[in-house]
């Protein structure tokens, strides 16, 4: 990751930064769903999400990611458009991947 960020700045301009929101959001994502779907187990967190099952993945990832956000913001952490994204973003995009990737588990 030093090498990388060596090599390619951060985004100065706010469309850059944004761009580079958003993929990470959507790499998060995707990310998720593929090691969900290899069934070698859930992370922690992923865990947790299914355990609230049957609510569905996108809202309960949701809440609990907005749960830990309020934690962290309780305890002195910023709470910034990322964090939104993440919080709304995220568990309906793996939701949505998992309907969409089922070609991972072949």
């Amino acid at each position: 990751v030093n090498m990388i960020l060596a090599w390619c700045p951060a985004p100065t301009a706010w469309l850059g930064k944004v761009v580079l929101l958003v993929a990470g959001a959507l790499v998060l994502a995707f990310g998720v769903n593929a090691y969900l779907a290899a069934h070698l187990g859930a992370g922690p967190f992923e865990a947790a999400t299914l355990a609230l099952h049957p609510v569905p993945f996108r809202l309960a990832y949701g809440i609990l990611q907005g749960v830990g956000a309020l934690v962290g913001w309780g305890l002195g952490a910023d709470l910034g458009p990322g964090t939104v994204l993440i919080v709304v973003g995220v568990g309906p995009l793996v939701a949505l991947f998992r309907r969409h990737t089922h070609w991972l588990t072949r």
